[in-house]
């Protein structure tokens, strides 16, 4: 907890907000008494991750200070082993809080479009600084009054998870969101699209905020982290009931409904696209019933910010087709093996990872992992790397989910547990620690791993929640992984699993193994 003392030229006067990764204060600056907020980690020692990671954040703040639309960025003190950010203080409260006060009527409809515009052309100053916010929502904004006056200011706050980058590529381990988070998401940030993370991103977390400031609920309930997941790739928002009937034009919500499109490349392409649109509908009369079926063409006055080849496979229709057939045959509880062949750089990793959206949308899990040509001597290198990313998954999933998958595979495996975190140290996240395992004899041992191995993934692989397992470079893979790979694909027992491999067909001649 911070104190006066921490901060020898700050003056704390209450806590405005904690969390179990930050803590954020509102203060004064003892010399001049400037009103300030001050942004600490929650953590007397904290790593040096968390300690890079609030740094960044302190960068990026400050490299966006010139912008109107962001709170700025004062300094970033150092008191013991911890950071502390200083920020103004706008006297503002959060978007989310704002609305919750307000009714939106008609006379609140100019309100919401003001602020629209005001955010719209905010954003856009911060996407030409090739900065993506990745965490925007009502909670993340901030209004207040301008000056003393009437008029209301609105600023963007907290970019603990922006990038630098122009365009990223996410992963489904990396892609752990907070839980507050999750409902405003891009579907290409659950990193199960296939697709990389661009400035549109923003787009769809902005439409998902405007959604929650027109209706007062999200867009989209899940009990749990899949669901969401699954309802931003597969759902299409809809205009709640409790507003079909309000006074809000059926214009705007189309126009959130284009931020919020499944496919960067159906959303607006620029901020101004979208500002065009809103004053649209706050210039023409005859928009403001719902009821008319009176309408214009969104984004005719839309232009890229950016040249960008839409993310898109092309001509690879008919491997395509046969990756999904084969995948629908699993699902109807077969296992399943499916071989992507050809040279390096041809597209076998992008046609495979085609199947991530759909293996979310049936609440599954895609684990994957790659053999390396100078690692041959380290067995089971891509199958452990697999189990790995699926720990990692299962990980951040609810506490419910991960009990239930804990005290299945403790029941299941018993002791065996030992077998896999015996060469899988990561698995002790789930099943905890076991004694060591009684020496065995090689043969013994082999069939012990592989045995348990098989049993995991049945327990892993149902119904419920059918598994991909990718395996990269196959053509490197070592001896040992291709026979249990030949276990597992011949198994009787493992239902609902498809295996997918990747290898260089120039690499594979008549006496390599996986021939």
């Amino acid at each position: 907890m911070l104190n006066n003392c921490s901060l020898s030229n700050y003056k704390i006067n209450q806590v405005i907000y904690s969390s179990k990764n930050s803590l954020v204060y509102r203060g004064i600056r003892i010399k001049d008494n400037l009103r300030v907020i001050i942004k600490t980690l929650n953590d007397d020692a904290p790593l040096i991750d968390k300690i890079m990671s609030f740094e960044r954040e302190y960068t990026i703040g400050k490299k966006l200070n010139g912008i109107e639309g962001v709170v700025k960025i004062i300094e970033l003190v150092n008191y013991g082993a911890n950071l502390a950010i200083i920020m103004e203080d706008v006297n503002g409260i959060s978007l989310k809080d704002f609305f919750k006060e307000k009714n939106i009527n008609d006379n609140c409809r100019e309100l919401f479009i003001d602020i629209a515009i005001q955010l719209s052309k905010f954003l856009s100053e911060i996407h030409l600084q090739d900065i993506i916010h990745k965490a925007i929502n009502p909670s993340n904004i901030l209004i207040s009054k301008k000056n003393d006056s009437s008029e209301l200011s609105v600023k963007f706050i907290d970019f603990s998870y922006a990038s630098e980058l122009s365009r990223e590529h996410p992963s489904i381990t990396t892609a752990n969101y907070s839980e507050n988070l999750l409902p405003y998401i891009s579907p290409e940030q659950t990193g199960r699209m296939n697709r990389d993370i661009d400035y549109r991103s923003d787009y769809y977390s902005l439409g998902v905020t405007f959604y929650e400031l027109l209706s007062g609920i999200l867009p989209f309930n899940a009990k749990d982290r899949i669901g969401l997941i699954h309802s931003h790739l597969a759902e299409t928002a809809q205009i709640p009931e409790l507003q079909q009937d309000s006074q809000i034009p059926l214009m705007i919500w189309q126009i959130i409904f284009k931020l919020m499109a499944k496919n960067a490349e159906d959303r607006y392409q620029s901020m101004y696209g979208l500002q065009r649109d809103l004053l649209k509908v706050l210039e023409n009369k005859e928009l403001e019933n719902v009821g008319q079926n009176k309408y214009f063409v969104l984004g005719s006055d839309d232009r890229s910010q950016r040249f960008y080849i839409p993310q898109k496979l092309y001509g690879r229709e008919k491997e395509l087709d046969k990756l999904m057939n084969s995948y629908n045959k699993m699902l109807e509880g077969e296992n399943r093996l499916f071989l992507v062949g050809g040279y390096s750089g041809i597209g076998k990793t992008s046609l495979i990872k085609e199947l991530q959206r759909e293996v979310a949308k049936k609440n599954g899990y895609i684990i994957e992992g790659k053999f390396d040509q100078f690692k041959k001597n380290i067995p089971y290198s891509a199958l452990i790397q697999a189990i790995k990313s699926f720990v990692s998954q299962l990980m951040v999933e609810s506490e419910e989910m991960l009990a239930l998958a804990k005290d299945k595979i403790k029941n299941t495996l018993e002791s065996n547990c030992a077998v896999i975190t015996e060469i899988i140290p990561e698995f002790e996240k789930i099943v905890g620690k076991y004694p060591p395992l009684e020496t065995l004899t090689p043969v013994e041992r082999n069939n012990r791993f592989f045995n348990t191995f098989t049993n995991l993934i049945k327990i892993i692989a149902n119904k419920d929640h059918p598994l991909i397992i990718f395996i990269d470079d196959l053509h490197w893979s070592d001896i040992p992984s291709f026979n249990l790979l030949e276990r597992l694909v011949v198994s009787t027992e493992i239902k609902y699993c498809m295996f997918v491999g990747a290898y260089r067909d120039n690499e594979v001649n008549l006496g390599h193994p996986l021939s």
